[in-house]
């Protein structure tokens, strides 16, 4: 169902349906930008398993998004004042949802918390002392 949730003027708060799909929009893409940057993880530390899985839950992410907007990357949901459609099945949203929280539960976050070839490759990496940070100038949270 193509509806145009979009009030049209200025003086007008968007319609709240619209503030919730915007929502549902944001967190799938934060999700699939998540899935997407611990898959590369994964790879980059030689854990090519570890790479599909996160790929493959990945996939259920794109295809609700798919299925609420018809496009995998560029959603064109937002308008001002709004979105520009409604989702065509929140219930599908939902399924993806826990499908994923239950694959992340299940394989995810076990292996990239208790994993001894993840935690050998990580431990140390990234570690700056104090003499190190200064001499370079680092600033921000690292500091």
């Amino acid at each position: 169902m193509l509806l145009k949730l979009c009030s049209t003027c200025s003086d007008q708060p968007p319609p709240e349906r619209a503030l919730y799909i915007r929502v549902v929009t944001a967190e799938l893409e934060r999700l699939h930008s998540h899935l997407l940057w611990a898959g590369v993880a994964a790879k980059l530390i030689g854990f090519k398993t570890m790479f599909m899985s996160c790929f493959a839950i990945r996939e259920i992410i794109l295809n609700a998004l798919e299925a609420i907007s018809g496009n995998r990357v560029n959603y064109a949901m937002n308008c001002v004042g709004g979105v520009n459609r409604d989702l065509p099945d929140p219930s599908l949203v939902l399924r993806a949802v826990d499908a994923m929280e239950k694959e992340i539960s299940r394989s995810i976050i076990p292996i990239f918390t208790t994993n001894r070839i993840v935690k050998t490759r990580c431990n140390g990496i990234g570690v700056l002392t104090t003499e190190q940070a200064l001499s370079c100038g680092v600033v921000g949270p690292v500091s």
